[in-house]
């Protein structure tokens, strides 16, 4: 099955799986940012270390035409916490340029018995039994629309705020399993178009960062995204979302925004 990304050497080579609603030659949050998680979890065993907070900075654009580079160091070290710094760059005509970085906080795994319902309540939940959606707003045929399936709890993606359901077809990285964090980063991504409230042939609002929270993994492919947007008119706008997974929360995910009025109105969809 085609991945996001194929293997080349060191080097990861988009495929057009990547590509985000804005532009066909521009990458989706998702794919870059679990990217960049895969690139953290390398330095933090799984079976030590629980990925408790990842934040992303996107730099700039990240062009589906040009290999990246992930590299990850190691920036914070003790016995209860590790601090996991990553990058991003575009091999592209010239110099690598970065185009993202994270900051990932890792909190040692350790056997603790708590209290009666001192953990957060879980509600089993089981999406196949939702109407199944699509990104109808992406103009192409083939992006990152089309590499994950989308069910619709409650509200519609577009006109939020909405409660949708996203479960990656597709490999990260050619045929490597994908981790349960790389599901949740390439999921919560989309809280900017499952929140959304504003008329995309009208206007840009494009996240600048991605932050989540996670109070544990989750099991099974299927990520809920409850979110909700917060635009205001001075052109600056918020996307929170609780996430969780067929047995309840696991976490919250935010977004800051860049709201602009579009200069010219995108195509229409499958054009």
């Amino acid at each position: 099955m085609r991945p996001f990304y194929e293997p080349d050497g060191g080097l990861l080579i988009p495929t057009a799986l990547t590509s985000g609603p804005w532009s066909e030659a521009l990458q989706h949050g998702g794919p870059p940012s679990a990217l960049l998680a895969r690139a953290c979890e390398a330095l933090a065993p799984a079976e030590l270390w629980h990925p408790a907070r990842i934040t992303i900075d996107f730099l700039r654009p990240v062009a589906v035409a040009a290999p990246l580079l992930a590299v990850a160091t190691t920036t914070r070290t003790g016995k209860q916490v590790l601090g996991v710094d990553a990058e991003l760059r575009s091999l592209g005509a010239g110099e690598p340029r970065p185009v993202a970085r994270a900051r990932a906080l890792f909190i040692r795994r350790q056997p603790l018995e708590l209290p009666p319902h001192a953990a957060p309540d879980e509600q089993l939940r089981d999406p196949e039994r939702l109407p199944a959606i699509g990104f109808d707003f992406f103009p192409w045929k083939v992006g990152y629309h089309t590499a994950v399936a989308t069910r619709r709890e409650s509200g519609t993606p577009g006109a939020g705020p909405a409660v949708a359901w996203l479960r990656t077809l597709h490999p990260l990285v050619g045929d490597e399993p994908i981790s349960p964090l790389q599901r949740v980063l390439l999921a919560a991504d989309a809280i900017n178009g499952v929140g959304a409230n504003l008329d995309m042939a009208r206007y840009s609002f494009v996240n600048a960062d991605l932050s989540v929270y996670l109070h544990r993994l989750p099991d099974g492919p299927w990520i809920r995204l409850a979110a909700a947007p917060h635009p205001q008119p001075h052109g600056v706008g918020l996307v929170l979302a609780e996430l969780g997974d067929t047995r309840g929360p696991i976490g919250h995910a935010l977004e800051a925004q860049v709201i602009t009025t579009r200069e010219a109105p995108l195509p229409a969809a499958n054009e």
